[in-house]
């Protein structure tokens, strides 16, 4: 074989390895691009469900703090309540007064928010029937746990 068969022989067998070196390449790449999207699809499909999730979690977390601000509420009318049967009208109107406070500030959650200034014209009430000793405070409380 002359010199230049060789050569073409060579060349011709460098092209055709470099040929399946980059078919090689390209078809691994390609099933890898492929399992790296069906991952990426799987992954979008979990974090959508997760959020469905948070999102239902959020929910209850929102009505459980309205349930919160609702039982603390109770709890002070109680204690309140408990003062007038005591016929301990200071300790009531310090009460009452912590507690329009607690509305005044926003404490109580949003919910209290829009009847403010229903529930603070109750509570003033209260406490102007607590100064003269007046046992019918109870009703503005009365008043005052129903509009809750």
């Amino acid at each position: 074989m002359s010199r230049g068969k060789w050569v073409f022989v060579v060349i011709t067998l460098l092209v055709a390895t470099n040929l399946v070196t980059y078919a090689v390449a390209f078809f691994h790449f390609q099933e890898q691009r492929t399992t790296l999207e069906n991952r990426i699809r799987e992954l979008n499909s979990r974090l959508a469900g997760l959020n469905v999730q948070q999102k239902r979690i959020q929910a209850q977390l929102d009505n459980l703090k309205v349930w919160e601000n609702f039982i603390q509420l109770q709890h002070d009318l109680n204690a309140i309540n408990e003062s007038i049967n005591d016929l301990n009208f200071g300790i009531a109107m310090k009460k009452v007064a912590a507690l329009k406070q607690q509305i005044e500030q926003g404490r109580l959650g949003p919910q209290y928010e829009e009847r403010k200034d229903e529930l603070l014209g109750l509570l003033d009430a209260c406490i102007a029937q607590l100064k003269r000793k007046d046992e019918r405070a109870r009703g503005r409380l009365v008043a005052f746990n129903e509009r809750i």
